[in-house]
C-alpha cells in the first residue's frame, strides 16, 4: 500500500496542474510540479536579485534601491519623467531634455514638474510615423503654442499648401527630418 502511495505522490509532482497556462502562471495558481518549480526558481535568480541592486540618483547622489526605469530617488521623480516612462524614451534623452528645460523652438522656460497649463511642456511626434506618441516618433519637448504651430505647419505642407519653411520652425523641421521639408514629404 504505501508503494502505490508514493508511487501516486512522485507522479502527482511531476505533472503540472494547469497545463494549458504558463509555467509561471501555473505556479501562481497552486501548481507545485517539478516543471513550475523549476520555472519559479529560475525567474527569482534572474529578476529578482537585479531589482534588489542598489545604486545612486544621477540627479542628488542619494542612494537609491530597487528596480527603477530611470535612475533617479523617488524625490527627485518629476511628471516629466513619469511621462517619459510611458513612451520608452532613453534615459540620456529624458536627462538632457529635463536639464535643458525649454522649448526646442523658441527656447522659452518651462516647469518639468508639471503638464499643462502655462509654462507646461508638450512632447513632439511625428504624426507620420503614427498618431499616438511612442519611442519610435518622439522628436522634442516644445510648449504648447509651438506644439500647435508645428502640427499645423505640417498639416499644410502635406495638403501642398506650403512649399518652403524659414526661420525657427523651418530650422526646427530641418533638424528632425532626413529632407527639408517640402509639400511632397
Amino acid at each position: 500500500m504505501t508503494d502505490q502511495l508514493e508511487l501516486f505522490v512522485n507522479n502527482t509532482e511531476s505533472f503540472c496542474k494547469y497545463p494549458q497556462l504558463k509555467k509561471s502562471s501555473a505556479y501562481q495558481y497552486g501548481c507545485r510540479c517539478t516543471g513550475c518549480i523549476e520555472n519559479n526558481r529560475q525567474y527569482n535568480k534572474r529578476f529578482l536579485k537585479e531589482k534588489r541592486g542598489s545604486s545612486q540618483c544621477e540627479l542628488c547622489s542619494k542612494e537609491i534601491s530597487g528596480h527603477r526605469v530611470y535612475p533617479v530617488c523617488h524625490e527627485c521623480v518629476t511628471s516629466f519623467m513619469i511621462r517619459m516612462r510611458h513612451i520608452n524614451a532613453p534615459w540620456t534623452q529624458v536627462l538632457a531634455w529635463h536639464l535643458r528645460a525649454s522649448c526646442g523652438v523658441c527656447g522659452c522656460q518651462f516647469h518639468m514638474n508639471r503638464a499643462g497649463g502655462p509654462g507646461s511642456w508638450q512632447i513632439d511626434h511625428d504624426h507620420t510615423k503614427g498618431e499616438k506618441i511612442n519611442k519610435h516618433n518622439y522628436r522634442d519637448i516644445l510648449c504648447g503654442p509651438c506644439n500647435s504651430g508645428i502640427g499645423a505647419l505640417e498639416a499644410n505642407i502635406r495638403r501642398g499648401l506650403i512649399t518652403e519653411v524659414k526661420g525657427p520652425f523651418g530650422d526646427y523641421l530641418a533638424r528632425h527630418q532626413s529632407t527639408p521639408p517640402t509639400s511632397d514629404t
